[in-house]
C-alpha cells in the first residue's frame, strides 16, 4: 500500500497492524485535518501465484486536534488594544482579569461558525491584560480540540481630568494658574484649543515634570463686575487616551474661579468742623475736632492718609468717616494733602488724591 496526499507519499505517517492476513493502516495522531488521500495497492501474488490487480481508492482523514486561539479585533487607534475578539462558535470561552472571571461582562454574538465577544458597556476595562481560555471543542470528524490560552488588552474607559487653581480666595482680580491632571497618557499633548474659558483668556499649556500633568495661566477679562472664570474641555477637542477613548468631561465645567475686575467707587463728600469757608483749620476748630466723610462701594476697605499719616476710618455700609483729634491736627501745619483709597474684596484698588 502507498498513501498519497496529492503527490506527496505519506505512507510513513500511518502505523500498521496485521491480524489474520489483514493489515490495518491507522494515521498517526494529528497528521491530517480533513485532506482527501489517495490509497494505491501495488501488485502482490497469492499462494497460487495469481497477481492482484492494482487499485486506487480515495479516503478523507481528519484526526487533527489542534487547539484554536482567539482572533483579536484590533483597535483602529492603537493596535496594542482590541475592541473585541472572535473565537470558533463550538469553543467554550472563559475570560479572566487576573483571577477574576469576567466572562459575564462580554456579549457573545454568533454568526455562522464564529462568535464575537464584545464588552457589554463602556468603562469596564482600562487597558488590563485579559486571559482568554478556550475550552475543548469538537469538529465534524469528532476530534476534540486541546484547550488554548490567549491574552488580549481591552481599554474602553474614558480618561478623566482634574483641575486645581492657585488662588484660594473666593473672588479675585488676578490671573490664576490652573494645574490640569489627566489620569493616563493621552494620544497627544493638549493645547489651548482643547480648552474653553469663560470671562478670560488662556496662555500656553505647559507640561510639568510629572507625566500627564500640565499648567495653564488664565487671565480674567477686564470690566467684569462680578462673575466667574470657568474652565472646560472644549466640545471640539479631539483629545483621547491612547486607545481612542474620548474625554468624558467635554463641555463640563472643570473649575470655576470667582472674579471681579472692576475697581470700587470711592468719594470724599464732606469736611466738617471747619469754621470758615476756606477749609483752613483754626486752633479753635482743632480743639473741637474735624471730621472727613465720604462714600465707597459696599464691602470695600477705605484707608485715609494725611501727609502720609494713616487716619482711622469708621465704615458703615457705603459710608465712611474719619475724625481727626486736636493732637493730630496740631501736628499738621500748612497745606496738607488727603489720600483716600478703596480696596474691594477682589483686590481692585481705587485711589483719590
Amino acid at each position: 500500500v502507498q498513501v498519497f496526499n496529492g503527490t506527496s507519499d505519506v505512507t510513513s505517517q500511518f502505523s500498521t497492524a496485521t491480524a489474520a492476513g489483514v493489515v490495518t493502516y491507522t494515521p498517526k495522531a494529528g497528521q491530517f485535518n480533513g485532506e482527501t488521500l489517495t490509497v494505491q495497492t501495488t501488485a502482490v501474488r497469492d499462494a497460487a501465484g495469481n497477481v492482484a490487480q492494482t487499485l486506487s481508492t480515495t479516503i478523507t482523514v481528519d484526526n487533527s486536534n489542534t487547539s484554536v486561539n482567539i482572533t483579536p479585533q484590533a483597535n483602529a487607534i492603537n493596535a496594542k488594544y482590541a475592541n473585541s475578539f472572535t473565537a470558533p462558535a463550538d469553543e467554550t470561552v472563559q475570560i479572566l482579569n487576573g483571577s477574576l472571571d469576567v466572562t459575564g461582562q462580554f456579549d457573545p454574538v454568533t454568526v455562522g461558525t464564529v462568535t464575537t465577544y464584545t464588552p457589554k458597556s463602556a468603562g469596564q476595562f482600562n487597558g488590563e491584560t485579559l486571559t482568554v481560555k478556550t475550552q475543548a471543542g469538537v469538529d465534524a470528524a469528532g476530534n476534540v480540540a486541546a484547550p488554548a490560552i490567549s491574552t488580549i488588552r481591552i481599554d474602553n474607559t474614558a480618561p478623566t481630568v482634574l483641575v486645581t487653581g492657585s488662588i484660594t480666595a473666593a473672588v479675585s482680580h488676578a490671573a490664576d494658574t490652573f494645574t490640569v491632571t489627566f489620569n493616563e497618557a493621552l494620544s497627544r499633548a493638549p493645547t489651548t484649543a482643547d480648552f474653553a474659558l469663560s470671562n478670560g483668556t488662556l496662555g500656553a499649556v505647559v507640561p510639568t515634570s510629572t507625566p500627564n500633568v500640565y499648567t495653564v495661566v488664565a487671565t480674567p477679562n477686564a470690566g467684569v463686575a462680578l462673575g466667574s472664570m470657568s474652565l472646560r474641555i472644549a466640545t471640539s477637542s479631539t483629545l483621547t487616551d491612547q486607545a481612542g477613548n474620548a474625554l468624558a468631561h467635554a463641555g463640563t465645567v472643570l473649575i470655576s474661579q470667582g472674579i471681579d475686575t472692576v475697581a470700587p467707587t470711592v468719594a470724599l463728600t464732606a469736611i466738617t468742623g471747619v469754621s470758615g469757608s476756606d477749609t483752613v483749620v483754626t486752633v479753635a476748630d482743632a480743639a473741637n475736632g474735624v471730621s472727613i466723610s465720604g462714600t465707597a462701594e459696599a464691602g470695600a476697605v477705605v484707608t485715609l492718609k494725611i501727609q502720609g499719616r494713616a487716619i482711622d476710618v469708621v465704615q458703615t455700609g457705603e459710608n465712611w468717616t474719619a475724625k481727626l483729634s486736636d493732637a493730630q491736627l496740631q501736628a499738621l501745619q500748612g497745606r496738607v494733602g488727603l489720600d483716600v483709597q478703596a480696596t474691594d474684596a477682589a483686590g481692585n484698588v481705587t485711589a483719590l488724591a
